[in-house]
């Protein structure tokens, strides 16, 4: 088993947590795009979004491979990496990985926020379609005192905005 090479692994470490940060900064504009329903926007991000995990998976498989070419391991945990690397290096790769792992929790609970975004616009678009084109009726419509008002009425004409 060879040394590790920390060096190139702290870079590599480095390109992965800048990259999740301009991800991260993706999911961000997502969000202001879904919020206005701004449909170039969402498909230059998704673009920008599968470019990066691009990335990420790239720089991932590259470290994979100088490590397993220098210890012979495979798929190596970061708890195991550490343990391999110099005493004095042992902090500032469990202070990267700490990073990453805060940047992976952060992305996932912007990208989960989105999805629900997502699902009540488009809820929301097909709602107003069926409104519109006269398929729905509602039997039951809040009155202006918070209570059900049985008017038979059709929901486009009873919505208040």
């Amino acid at each position: 088993m060879g040394k590790l090479p920390v060096d190139y692994i702290d870079r590599k470490l480095h390109e992965k947590i800048f990259l999740y940060n301009e991800l991260l900064q993706c999911f961000h504009r997502e969000k202001m795009a879904l919020i206005n329903m701004d449909l170039d926007s969402l498909w230059n991000i998704s673009k920008n979004k599968d470019e990066l995990c691009a990335r990420i998976d790239s720089v991932r498989l590259e470290l994979s491979a100088k490590i397993h070419s220098e210890s012979g391991m495979q798929n190596m945990a970061n708890e195991k990496l550490i343990e391999l690397v110099p005493e004095e290096a042992k902090p500032r790769f469990h202070a990267l990985f700490i990073t990453l792992r805060k940047l992976k929790a952060e992305i996932g609970a912007i990208r989960k926020a989105n999805m629900d975004t997502a699902d009540c616009s488009l809820k929301f678009l097909d709602e107003i379609i069926l409104i519109i084109s006269g398929q729905i009726r509602q039997e039951f419509i809040y009155n202006d005192r918070c209570g059900f008002d049985n008017t038979g009425r059709y929901m486009f004409l009873s919505r208040e905005v």
